[in-house]
Parts: structure tokens; sequence; C-alpha cells
């Protein structure tokens, strides 16, 4: 595994607007890569594979892979190179919160939030994750493998 990339992203803008870091203001986030619902229950892990720093988590090898819904991308070690989406079978990943549809703009602070090995916040992730699903049956019946081809379908 890769040393982490220094402080950046979301949580450097959270310090250089005096906020705690983790603090979720996605209006003032910097969050390059977004997971979004085809990732559910898929958890391929392609764009895990060719992630040259390891921010995808959990990992296989992580004791959390088993009972987590999907995939996150950790924003504080993301270095913005764009290897995941391509890599992506399911097309799960965006590469912008403005790219990110309105309707799966609820994941982007579960993948703000979930760091391995803070079962608090991976808690509050999966919470997340399992309140979209909940609240989107529409989505959630199209097969992960088309989910993202009919993202424009939906709001």
């Amino acid at each position: 595994m890769r040393e982490a990339s220094p402080v950046r992203g979301a949580d450097a803008q959270a310090e250089a607007d005096g906020r705690p870091r983790n603090s979720i203001h996605t209006e003032k986030r910097e969050h390059a890569f977004i997971i979004t619902d085809p990732c559910i229950e898929t958890k391929d892990t392609a764009c895990v594979d060719v992630c040259p720093v390891d921010c995808i988590h959990p990992r296989k090898d992580e004791p959390q892979f088993a009972e987590a819904t999907m995939l996150y991308i950790h924003p504080e070690e993301c270095i913005d190179c764009g290897a995941c989406v391509p890599a992506c079978p399911v097309a799960a990943i965006y590469e912008s919160i403005d790219a990110t549809p309105s309707h799966q703009k609820d994941l982007i602070e579960a993948n703000a939030i979930y760091r391995v090995g803070d079962a608090d916040l991976m808690a509050k992730a999966e919470e997340i994750v399992k309140a979209h699903v909940a609240a989107r049956p529409d989505i959630m019946a199209v097969p992960a493998a088309e989910r993202a081809a009919a993202h424009p379908n939906f709001s």
C-alpha cells in the first residue's frame, strides 16, 4: 500500500475555512470522485486494483469488505488521477460533485465520511447508503450493470 497524500481535497478546504476535518458542507466540499449506487451490492474491485494510492475502501483484504454495502473513495487519499472511472464495470464513479446526478447526491456524503477503522463513521456512511436504497426503489430495481445508464431517467 502506498503512503496517503497530505491533507487535501475536502479536509484541506475544511481546514482553510476554519472547520474541523470531515465536516460535511457539500456546497463547499472539493471531492474529486464519487462512487454511486451501481456499486451497491456489486462491489467489483476493478477500481481498487487500478488505484495508485489505495484510496478506495473497503478493499477485499480489509475486514469491513464483507459487511459494506458498496465501496467508497476516501477524499483525503485520492490524488484525482481518474484511473478508477474507466475501470469500473458498472460505471458507478462520477468525476465530481457537479457531475453526480441529483438523485445520487446523498452518496457524496457517504463517500466523504467513510473511514476504514472508524466504526462510527463507517456506520454513518452505511446508514446513508441504506437510506438511499430505501428511498429509491425505482433506481434500485434496475440491474446494477444498467443503473448508471438509467440515471438520466431519474431525478
